[in-house]
């Protein structure tokens, strides 16, 4: 069951929309099945558009008597940006599951009345706000349901207690699940979170002719960009090599607080904050979960997140040792409390690694993978953040060779997918033991058979991301100030790399700086231009260093440019 309230000014354009035939002709029967300021509160009455205006009359009886002392936060067109209106309000939506048997007219009365005594709006001393409740068929999508409005101010003139109304209306809802036999929503009383799809965003994915809507679209891009980057610079490259827009936002000293993505070339896509396509793919969530601030050069990060430059990832390691490590964590996964947060965490992993699969078959057109990626990551939503638990390595790897690798094959694809079946007979076991056997079971089934169809016939695996090229990073007023106070940065020539900066001579040995404040050590050849500011372009050649082990992340951020080409080497 879902409850939803929204605040609200006008009663009578409510009413006359619930008595009317609706936006799309899919009201029918419309009915008041719940007027507490009449007796008996359970009589059905017919009610036509013509109706609606007493209706409202008599509603809002002690609003125009007393008055509403409370304001919300226009949202009418033409609204200036700011304003307010009189809260004298709230409508309501009670929906059920569509497969669920709708109620009768005297359930869903009696329903509404224990919910208005649960919040409040009827207090035992007789003190009431007046709710009507209207019936007309079912929704758009077939789920049955009832609209109901409340005054918010009471027979006695006070207005109704609405303080924390949020979290008391879902304590109420769950009492009368629990009452009247309703089923509830499996992810809330887990305390799981999923975020709602709006019209528009249908309409958009319709006309574009797109496989699932744009917000699922871009968490499939994040989830498996967040889990392969090793550190936050890395991330920010995987999401543009991965033909997302990016939008920082920047707090006190320029540090990056959040972000936004949008689809690149989509002008008509809104941009989506990391937090409405899931709470755990936020900056901050993601710099505790994947272990970034341990491993995060904050000065490469920014300069990437604000412009973005070209980085090397590293040669991801070989899946014949990934995958037996991979496939033994799965199996420890039975072993983990189902309410602690490392269980949430590694079904998200595993749901993050379909995610990078489906990103690297699926490519634009995201099908059932990523809808086993999908169950399996809202399985790990988590309705609040909990204790950070850091993804495992194995996981990590694993997408990172899913997305960057050129040596991915049908094998290689099929003996994840095994794997993942196994995450998916856990998660069932996992969610029986929260005695939530029927969604336990549909979220295997729809895992399990997606998967083994796939496994069935592995497809061909595409081509790797690739990074853009590299771009400048700073006005170019900027670069000449620092080149004017002596550093000397690579440039890109008409057909090969140089280098820029002031006073430079043949043969001489110069420290060149990159984007990232490394440094390389370069050997002046010839200088091919002078500016009337005296800055050089010249071109060069590198100086053998001595061989140094990689770090064990194998993915810090080191951009360096190539003589022959501007891409990016992976």
């Amino acid at each position: 069951m879902i409850i939803k309230l929204i605040p609200a000014r006008d009663a009578t354009s409510l009413f006359e929309y619930l008595a009317g035939e609706g936006k799309h002709n899919e009201h029918v029967d419309q009915r008041v099945i719940y007027n507490n300021q009449v007796s008996p509160v359970e009589t059905v009455t017919p009610i036509t558009k013509q109706d609606a205006k007493s209706l409202a009359t008599d509603f809002e009886t002690y609003i125009k008597e007393y008055g509403s002392t409370r304001t919300f936060k226009s949202n009418r067109k033409g609204a200036k940006n700011g304003s307010r209106d009189k809260l004298n309000f709230y409508h309501g939506v009670m929906s059920l599951e569509p497969d669920e048997a709708p109620p009768s007219d005297e359930t869903w009365a009696k329903i509404v009345d224990r919910y208005s005594t649960l919040m409040g709006w009827q207090q035992p001393d007789g003190n009431y706000a007046p709710v009507i409740a209207i019936a007309h068929g079912k929704s758009a999508g077939g789920s049955p349901h009832i609209h109901f409005a409340v005054s918010t101010v009471m027979a006695n003139g006070q207005m109704i207690p609405d303080s924390n109304w949020k979290r008391r209306s879902i304590k109420a809802k769950r009492k009368i699940e629990d009452e009247f036999g309703l089923k509830p929503i499996e992810s809330e009383r887990a305390g799981y979170s999923r975020r709602d799809w709006k019209q528009a965003e249908e309409k958009r994915r319709k006309v574009r002719g797109r496989t699932v809507k744009e917000s699922r679209y871009l968490q499939r891009a994040v989830a498996s960009a967040a889990l392969a980057a090793n550190n936050e610079a890395e991330f920010a490259a995987l999401l543009r090599a991965s033909d997302l827009d990016i939008n920082p936002r920047f707090g006190k000293g320029g540090k990056v607080t959040g972000y936004a993505v949008k689809i690149k070339g989509d002008n008509e896509c809104p941009w989506y904050a990391a937090g409405k396509l899931s709470r755990h793919l936020t900056l901050p969530a993601l710099r505790q979960d994947q272990g970034w601030e341990k491993t995060t050069n904050t000065e490469a990060a920014r300069l990437q997140w604000e412009k973005g430059y070209a980085i090397s990832f590293g040669a991801p390691p070989p899946l014949s040792k990934i995958m037996p490590d991979y496939a033994r964590r799965i199996r420890a996964f039975s072993r983990t409390a189902p309410t602690s947060p490392a269980w949430a965490t590694r079904a998200r992993e595993a749901g993050a690694v379909l995610a990078a699969m489906s990103m690297r078959i699926e490519k634009n057109q995201p099908g059932k993978l990523w809808q086993a990626a999908l169950t399996l990551y809202r399985a790990g939503e988590t309705a609040r953040r909990q204790n950070p638990t850091q993804v495992m390595r194995e996981s990590k790897m694993l997408a990172r060779t899913l997305l960057i690798s050129s040596r991915l094959t049908r094998s290689n694809t099929s003996r994840i997918l095994a794997a993942s079946i196994i995450m998916a007979g856990h998660l069932r076991a996992q969610k029986q033991l929260q005695e939530q056997q029927l969604a336990a079971q549909k979220i295997h089934e729809v895992i399990r058979q997606t998967l083994t169809e796939l496994q069935a016939n592995p497809p061909e695996p595409g081509a790797p991301l690739t990074a853009r090229p590299i771009a400048d990073l700073v006005p170019q007023s900027e670069l000449d100030k620092a080149i004017d106070q002596g550093r000397i940065i690579y440039t890109k020539g008409k057909d090969k790399w140089l280098i820029k900066g002031k006073n430079l001579n043949p043969g001489q040995i110069v420290t060149v700086t990159r984007n990232d404040g490394e440094q390389d050590q370069v050997k002046v050849g010839q200088v091919t231009r002078t500016n009337k500011h005296g800055h050089n372009w010249a071109t060069f050649t590198n100086i053998a260093a001595p061989a140094t082990p990689r770090p064990a992340s194998g993915g810090q951020v080191t951009p360096k440019p190539r003589d022959t080409s501007h891409d990016l080497e992976i």
